[in-house]
């Protein structure tokens, strides 16, 4: 299982690169991984047949879970799991990794009889045309980070997967309760051909929130790493949003005449949260100022409202909170000489 046979396409050179291009030499080699290493801990083919786009790891770390299914924190250190979550189709599945915190990797033993990782919650959309390209954790669910896990039941239907409806009473009610105040699991966030990103409260298997504003598919989602309310998307739209997902305020659009002029497919944040780097279809790569004074009060200004409040009630007009996003059309730097085709990754590198 640990022996792996793998093949190295020689790049392009000199100048023969359209010929290179038909003719790559391929050199077969065999690679120990356990030398390197590297083992397979576990597999899974998941049933429905749609392709699987993205996959994303939680940052937290759980502990053993109880016969009442509540994860509770054990001294002795036994039994540590975590999560992460794959999409694609109308699919979205969330699975449990057993961990050695001791040694801070996978652990060898099986889960309750599962080779590596099992399956603890399937999410299904209610629209038959949506597909999932891109899913990652941001935000903080209801309870306790420490005390409880994504591992509720209930809701599913009778294949065992919980079916995502946007109408309001299939929802989480965030006005019940202080969403800044949350400490439980990070929230499931998922976008894809509609255009819409869905946010998934594990603990109560439903929908937190919706987020709708793109013309178009969304090809990515980042949350911050300075922020985990803080949330980037790209779309087929040609734009870039920037999002406070603990209220469902759009911060601030980056299009326009200097923006993207095609489908914006990935995005990723400095280390710092200041800027991000895009790259699109169009073959160009740009980086994106935050720190400006209107970007950085919209984002306080965020921070202090709710969905609510920004409603009209009672029929009171003047009871409406107008909350507009800033409008970025220049990048500090833009380049489209690095590819002669579209990027399809972009990770932001720095010290």
């Amino acid at each position: 299982m640990n022996n792996v046979e793998i093949s190295d396409n020689s790049s392009p050179h000199d100048d023969s690169f359209e010929e290179s291009l038909h003719t790559s030499k391929k050199i077969k080699q065999t690679v120990d991984l356990s030398q390197k290493g590297f083992r397979l801990t576990g597999a899974a083919k998941e049933k429905h047949s749609s392709k699987l786009y993205s996959v994303a790891w939680s940052s937290d770390l759980f502990c053993s879970v109880t016969e009442d299914n509540v994860i509770r924190y054990e001294s002795d250190g036994s039994s540590h799991f975590r999560y992460f979550a794959t999409c694609g189709g109308k699919y979205i599945s969330l699975y449990e990794v057993e961990v050695d915190i001791q040694k801070n990797e996978l652990s060898e033993r099986p889960i309750q009889n599962y080779d590596g990782f099992r399956a603890r919650q399937i999410y299904v959309d209610a629209d038959d045309d949506e597909d999932y390209y891109t899913c990652v954790f941001a935000g903080r669910g209801v309870g306790s980070s420490v005390g409880y896990g994504p591992i509720s039941r209930g809701h599913e239907n009778k294949d065992g997967y919980v079916t995502l409806d946007s109408s309001g009473d299939t929802m989480v009610n965030c006005d019940k309760f202080d969403v800044s105040k949350n400490d439980g699991p990070q929230l499931l966030l998922a976008a894809g051909e509609r255009g819409i990103i869905k946010i998934i409260d594990t603990v109560y298997r439903r929908l937190f929130l919706t987020l709708s504003g793109h013309g178009d598919s969304i090809y990515d989602i980042k949350v911050s790493p300075c922020d985990t309310w803080l949330l980037l998307s790209a779309s087929k739209d040609e734009s870039i949003r920037l999002w406070n997902i603990m209220n469902a305020t759009c911060i601030a659009i980056f299009t326009g005449h200097e923006g993207h002029k095609s489908s914006v497919l990935s995005i990723s944040w400095h280390p710092l949260g200041k800027r991000f780097v895009s790259s699109s279809m169009d073959t160009s790569i740009k980086i994106w100022n935050l720190d400006t004074h209107p970007i950085q009060e919209n984002i306080v200004k965020s921070h202090s409202i709710s969905p609510r409040s920004m409603m009209v009630q009672e029929g009171d007009a003047e009871n409406t909170i107008t909350f507009k996003p800033v409008f970025e059309q220049l990048p500090i730097f833009s380049t489209n000489k690095m590819h002669i085709d579209y990027g399809r990754l972009c990770i932001y590198f720095s010290n």
